[in-house]
């Protein structure tokens, strides 16, 4: 995670996130639905047992994760 990234994210984030994947169940599948590579931005699909999330993640040009957001996907 890069600097700027890192100082916007707490721990009750992660662990906001964390509390909404446990709720949906087992993780199914984690597929790719849209990138734009020339921009290093990618959107994924989580599958769950009991639903689906977004999960979309940009990188830096340093490769470090840059900015991220997940949402429900239902």
């Amino acid at each position: 995670m890069d600097t700027d990234l890192a100082k916007k994210v707490t721990s009750s984030d992660i662990s906001e996130v964390s509390e909404s994947m446990q709720k949906l169940g087992t993780m199914q599948s984690f597929t790719l639905s849209k990138s734009a590579v020339d921009q290093r931005k990618y959107e994924y699909v989580a599958q769950f047992d009991k639903g689906t999330m977004n999960v979309d993640v940009a990188f830096d040009p340093d490769g470090k994760v840059s900015d991220f957001h997940v949402f429900d996907g239902d």
